[in-house]
């Protein structure tokens, strides 16, 4: 379970909580990775956090084709 409180440590320091609110999607400043929100059907705090390195995906991912991974 991840918690909206919960802060990760990247760089820019992208806060969960800030991902929920506004457009579920962010980018640390530093390009090395994106941020998703996968909504459930639960309450917000058991919403899916997902962390793409760029890395692995150097081009943006949607969150429709993460459902389809994650399946």
């Amino acid at each position: 379970m991840v918690s909206t409180r919960r802060i990760y440590s990247l760089r820019g320091q992208i806060r969960f909580r800030s991902v929920l609110r506004h457009s579920m999607r962010a980018h640390d400043p530093s390009g090395m990775v994106m941020v998703h929100v996968l909504p459930a059907a639960e309450p917000c705090p058991l919403q899916l956090g997902v962390i793409v390195p760029r890395s692995v995906c150097p081009t943006a991912v949607g969150r429709n084709r993460l459902r389809r991974l994650l399946r």
